[in-house]
């Protein structure tokens, strides 16, 4: 379908939780994706978020203790963004949170550092 009255040149995604995942993923499949907005997105991989929630969220384990407890994980790792976002050259903005018990953030942005 053709809408003369959207300018290709600024389409962008925006998302969050989940989007981290989905956002790089429909990035790669089309080359009318000019920028992404993501936040509190993941960029580890399903199977640690899930791991990294079953230890923080909804609980008062300190946040230092549950990073401690990451190293432990040998679970099924499933999808990750992180080759996508590699493949990606479009500006992208990813907001975190620093205390949030849903997301590693602190995993989330070393790997952001990383694919720089």
């Amino acid at each position: 379908m053709n809408f003369p009255e959207i300018d290709p040149q600024r389409i962008g995604l925006i998302g969050n939780s989940q989007g981290g995942w989905i956002g790089p993923l429909a990035a790669t499949e089309t080359d009318d994706i000019a920028f992404m907005l993501m936040w509190s997105g993941p960029t580890v991989s399903v199977g640690l978020e899930i791991f990294y929630i079953s230890l923080a969220d909804g609980t008062s384990l300190p946040l230092d203790s549950v990073y401690a407890r990451l190293s432990g994980f040998t679970g099924l790792k499933g999808h990750t963004p992180m080759p996508l976002l590699s493949e990606l050259d479009i500006p992208s903005l990813w907001l975190f949170g620093g205390m949030d018990r849903s997301i590693p953030t602190r995993l989330d942005t070393a790997n952001m550092r990383q694919s720089g």
